[in-house]
């Protein structure tokens, strides 16, 4: 099996950058769904642990997931970049992130 090539997908800019991208390797946007989370993630926990001195795993958490669900339904703007699934993997990562901040015992 051959892979079509990026000059021969017939399409210009970044976006057909990322629609080439996903169409060869499908797995392709759930990859950068959770590298986009875990940088958010790991970025708000150490921001605030380092301005405050301690650090919230559960609020990073639903920032991370929050930013994830937003460029996803960004991602949906584009016909063919998404499947349904992606999102809603996303949006349950969401509600799961919700949750667990409602029911934490913390302030």
């Amino acid at each position: 099996m051959t892979y079509q090539t990026y000059a021969e997908f017939n399409q210009s800019g970044l976006t057909a950058l990322f629609l080439y991208a996903a169409s060869i390797s499908p797995i392709f946007v759930s990859l950068m769904l959770f590298t986009l989370f875990i940088i958010v993630l790991m970025g708000t926990y150490f921001a605030q642990l380092r301005t405050q001195g301690y650090a919230s795993l559960i609020s990073s958490f639903i920032a991370a997931a929050f930013f994830q669900f937003i460029i996803a339904i960004m991602m949906t703007l584009t016909p063919g970049l998404i499947n349904l699934t992606t999102l809603a993997v996303s949006f349950t990562v969401l509600v799961v992130a919700v949750i667990i901040l409602f029911f934490s015992s913390k302030n």
